[in-house]
């Protein structure tokens, strides 16, 4: 099977060993990017908050 990942290679329907790590390296990286982007959403909403002064 070709995915975006590269091939995934399923023997007998049970997935290589490294068709595992593809996957296992590619949700790691789609929760870090989440997060990054969910981080940077909270600090842009905040930021016009921070760049007001007090007279």
């Amino acid at each position: 099977m070709v995915w975006n990942i590269g091939t995934l290679d399923f023997k007998g329907g049970a997935p290589s060993a490294a068709t595992l790590d593809k996957v296992y390296d590619n949700r790691l990286y789609a929760h870090a990017f989440n997060a990054f982007v969910n981080t940077y959403q909270g600090v842009g909403a905040c930021s016009p908050l921070a760049s007001r002064t007090t007279r």
